[in-house]
């Protein structure tokens, strides 16, 4: 006995011939019924995290239909218990749509999300798609330079920026001003070509690596 929904994609994919064997009887149990339309919500193309209060891309949504005329479907993207927004979208007949949704807030910490179609349809189960979507705050770097010089941190601060979400905010302090600094908040310093660190800075930073924090140390014509 074979019960199954005879669908084309499953059946590419089972084996050429049937385990060999005595078959006395041979019995087909098609499940599949009439076609039903049925309009779902294919999946949401996202980041997982990102570093800053308003989304910096677009979350895109793909809406499909098997079996179904041309029509219009609500979509509405909601995170935690909050509808962030709804758009309308016309899918094509038996085809894929995409929706963009941008320039939202996302609320600190991790975040349920879905995004649901509507009306629903006789198979309501794929209507709507679940996804998680965490705002973390950034990492928190100290750049010490000397005062006069000011091209190592431009270049630093630039090659971070390039990410459009960049999970970085630099502190930039002369050697002088981090003596008072409290190294703990920070998940790296970095020491940029300077002449010389006050003990206590110097200190202050073998305990911060031991306890592990991290240190990157660039050479340059002031380095002793």
């Amino acid at each position: 006995v074979l019960i199954s929904d005879l669908q084309k994609l499953g059946m590419e994919k089972m084996p050429q011939s049937f385990p060999s064997g005595p078959v006395a009887e041979f019995k087909l149990v098609d499940v599949a019924g009439r076609d039903v339309p049925n309009w779902t919500v294919e999946g949401a193309r996202s980041h997982r995290v990102i570093y800053q209060t308003r989304y910096p891309d677009r979350l895109l949504v793909e809406i499909r239909g098997f079996n179904t005329p041309a029509a219009s479907r609500e979509v509405t993207l909601s995170l935690g218990k909050k509808v962030v927004e709804r758009k309308t979208v016309q899918v094509p007949a038996s085809g894929a749509a995409t929706v963009a949704f941008e320039g939202f807030d996302v609320p600190p910490g991790s975040n349920p999300g879905e995004v649901r179609i509507s009306p629903a349809d006789g198979l309501p189960a794929d209507d709507s798609f679940h996804f998680v979507l965490e705002r973390r705050e950034p990492y928190r770097l100290l750049f010490l330079r000397e005062s006069a010089e000011g091209r190592e941190l431009y270049y630093f601060r630039s090659a971070l920026a390039a990410e459009p979400d960049t999970p970085f905010v630099i502190d930039a302090r002369t050697p002088a001003e981090a003596g008072t600094i409290r190294l703990k908040d920070y998940a790296m310093v970095i020491l940029s070509n300077i002449a010389e660190a006050p003990p206590s800075l110097i200190s202050g930073l073998q305990d911060f690596v031991k306890q592990g924090g991290g240190m990157l140390v660039t050479l340059g014509n002031h380095s002793p």
